[in-house]
């Protein structure tokens, strides 16, 4: 399955039209499809991290959105991971169609769709997340750039920063609204 993207032209700050940077906007999934954004949050100073996770139905409605805290923490990798397992576990329970799993994490989306041997300090974390894909069906692991993640982003900062662990169940804290109605698509 290819996904496309569209971007919105950025203008500077000037008013002037930039036509060499584009902002990439949330398209929503396919008739059918879910989209499931994850990101991860890492402070390197006390290593502690925070995970982002929302999973839209094909219409762009929101089915649930989750932040974590992540109370030990070694990497930027090891956060985006354990919003990818966490995201992937709790969007089963909430749907049976097929799922585009975005995360702005290259190395996270290409340790994941690899095959063979994972010889990574977070290689016990890829195998169980891609055993877990082996029950899940039909899936894409797509890399998307980050202003297309902003939900998740925003999600994963205020599990990180307020130490939240939360679901919200067909909705997103208020903290956050503003944000992800800017992140939907047009």
């Amino acid at each position: 399955m290819v996904i496309s993207h569209q971007g919105k032209p950025i203008t500077n700050q000037d008013g002037n039209r930039n036509t060499n940077e584009l902002e990439e906007r949330w398209i929503q999934p396919p008739r059918g499809w879910t989209k499931l954004n994850v990101d991860g949050a890492f402070n390197a100073e006390n290593h502690t991290g925070g995970a982002g996770i929302i999973l839209c139905g094909e219409d762009g409605q929101v089915i649930f959105s989750s932040c974590r805290y992540l109370r030990s923490c070694s990497s930027a990798l090891e956060a985006e991971l354990a919003a990818c397992m966490e995201g992937i576990a709790i969007a089963r329970a909430w749907s049976v169609l097929p799922m585009i799993i975005e995360t702005d994490c290259l190395t996270a989306a290409r340790m994941i769709i690899q095959d063979g041997m994972n010889k990574s300090p977070c290689a016990t974390m890829v195998t169980q997340i891609q055993r877990t894909l082996e029950e899940v069906g039909e899936h894409v692991i797509s890399h998307v750039v980050r202003s297309r993640n902003k939900t998740a982003d925003a999600l994963a900062h205020t599990g990180h920063v307020k130490q939240r662990t939360a679901i919200w169940l067909r909705g997103i804290p208020e903290e956050v609204d503003t944000l992800c109605k800017k992140d939907s698509f047009d």
